[in-house]
């Protein structure tokens, strides 16, 4: 390991030294790091968006969900069926694949309660833990609002469907988000910088 240090630093101060030596030239490597930053930053929010609400919402009770309510509940899926969703992806492109699911209605339960899952507005589906597919008897995180089918009987309207209630990388979205603001910060500095200073000699 020391003797592979020994090798790099050579190469990194023959690679960087330009930079060292020119302002104008480490405002342009800190300008392209932070743009590089801030636009991964902000690409990965953006992605992962859908599933902000649901990384960042406590676990409910079933049988404390009430109608208007946006929840995350965890239960075990029931329905009258062995495969409640039945996962496929397809290839669409060149390293592209595009996920479809076949769904039979299907409840989750807990000790305290059981609601029916809407799964018309769904926007995320996480794979299941049957090479994607839902059993019946599996557990399932779900996120959505509640609402009253009739004479009491709740439902929730499903937005994502997970294997459990920390499946999302949307619970790092601080981290992207600060890693955005901190790309930012960078291109800001670099321009204030060329700015301030644009005028001094090489």
């Amino acid at each position: 390991m020391g003797r592979s240090w020994d090798a790099l630093v050579p190469f990194l101060r023959w690679m960087f030294s330009p930079y060292a030596e020119s302002r104008r030239r480490r405002q342009f490597l800190v300008g392209v790091a932070g743009s590089f930053l801030a636009g991964g930053g902000l690409l990965a929010y953006g992605l992962l968006l859908p599933e902000v609400p649901f990384a960042g919402a406590p676990t409910t009770r079933i049988g404390d969900a009430e109608p208007g309510d946006a929840v995350k509940v965890w239960g075990l899926i029931d329905c009258s069926c062995l495969v409640a969703i039945d996962w496929s992806e397809e290839q669409v492109g060149l390293g592209l694949s595009d996920t479809h699911a076949a769904v039979v209605p299907f409840s989750v339960q807990d000790p305290s309660g059981t609601l029916f899952v809407d799964t018309d507005s769904l926007a995320v589906l996480k794979r299941g833990p049957h090479g994607g597919d839902y059993w019946r008897g599996d557990f399932a995180a779900v996120y959505g609002h509640v609402y009253d089918q009739g004479h009491g009987v709740l439902a929730i309207r499903a937005e994502v469907v997970a294997a459990h209630v920390d499946d999302s990388m949307a619970r790092f979205a601080p981290a992207f988000v600060g890693a955005a603001a901190a790309g930012g910060l960078l291109v800001a500095a670099a321009l204030a910088d060329r700015w301030v200073f644009g005028h001094v000699p090489e």
